[in-house]
């Protein structure tokens, strides 16, 4: 029985978990910046810090994801592991990014103008 993810196929873990953890960490980062949340240099330190750990993850899940569906359903495999990717995105950045016990200067309730009213923080 042949691994979904092999050869090539370590690519994409790497790839997808490396996209999504840059996502994360810039919007968490444009929250901040928006919002006037703390130091920027200290920020940017902490998001440096965050971003291989968040790498790993993402990596880890996707070929998590991709063990799991098997080499026959690539397909619905990566459309799964997108929507997981996605969702940790917005759990993290509604963790991370949206800090409840930081005053808000600038947001109210430390959500930017910007974020989209229908997505929960």
């Amino acid at each position: 029985m042949r691994a979904a993810v092999d050869g090539a196929g370590f690519l994409l873990p790497v790839g997808a978990g490396g996209v999504a953890a840059g996502a994360t960490v810039w919007t968490v980062a444009q929250v901040w910046r928006t919002c006037d949340v703390g130091n920027g240099s200290a920020n940017g330190a902490v998001l440096l810090l965050l971003l291989p750990v968040l790498w790993g993850v993402f990596a880890a899940l996707w070929t998590a994801v991709l063990r799991a569906f098997g080499a026959g359903r690539r397909t619905g495999a990566v459309a799964a592991a997108l929507c997981v990717s996605v969702g940790l995105a917005w759990a993290l950045v509604s963790w991370v990014g949206v800090l409840d016990s930081y005053s808000a200067p600038v947001c109210p309730g430390n959500v930017p103008p910007w974020w989209p009213e229908v997505i929960p923080v």
